[in-house]
């Protein structure tokens, strides 16, 4: 009852305030699952990913619990959006528990790497421009962020709509042809960025 209760007060809460967070489920007449991840591109989301209670069909649980997946909007912070949470939950029984939080962190686009990106692509494609981008997916460059290792999510592919709507999905695939794409592009910003690097090394040694 009070997993019920959770799910049901988080999803009519969020459906009042979508301005404070937005139910990441697919809504067919809101232009389904690109819609949705258009608006987690704008806004903190909240998905129930996990519901535990009783291991036995013949028993009665003694508790429940729910993961929420919860995706931070850039600029929020992991605390306010927990009492957010609780505050829609407004149950002294239902226990809020963080499991995993971490600021939201960004690489300097002021570096070799970030220019040597843009070379590259520029060679590719003459009109090619190179700009930050914000995803709504979850990606570990922030544990090397922290370290002060510069980190983009930058993958050199080239997906078709209906390719890019595949990821994660049972059917998420990459053509050979792409992965050989992806792993020269690679290789052409290594050679890049080293010459970057031999320019800076030569114009200190003047």
């Amino acid at each position: 009852m009070q997993l019920l209760t959770l799910i049901e007060l988080a999803r009519r809460e969020i459906r009042l305030a979508r301005d404070i967070i937005f139910l990441a489920t697919p809504d067919e007449e809101a232009g389904g699952i690109d819609a949705a991840y258009n608006n987690a591109l704008v806004r903190t989301t909240l998905s129930v990913t996990v519901l535990e209670a009783s291991p036995r069909t013949n028993m009665l649980p003694t508790k429940a619990v729910a993961h929420l997946d919860v995706r931070v909007l850039p600029g929020a912070s992991c605390q306010e959006t927990t009492e957010t949470v609780r505050r829609v939950v407004d149950d002294p029984k239902i226990r809020v528990e963080t499991l995993l939080s971490f600021p939201a962190k960004s690489s300097s686009v002021e570096t070799d790497l970030f220019r040597a990106i843009g070379r590259v692509a520029r060679r590719l494609d003459s009109e090619a421009i190179v700009v930050p981008l914000v995803i709504a997916g979850f990606t570990d460059a922030h544990y090397f962020r922290e370290l002060g290792i510069t980190a983009y999510g930058f993958v050199p592919r080239w997906f078709s709509p209906g390719e890019a709507r595949g990821v994660h999905g049972p059917n998420e695939h990459a053509h050979v042809e792409n992965l050989g794409r992806g792993v020269e592009t690679f290789i052409s910003i290594l050679q890049e960025l080293d010459r970057l690097e031999l320019a800076a090394r030569s114009a200190r040694t003047r």
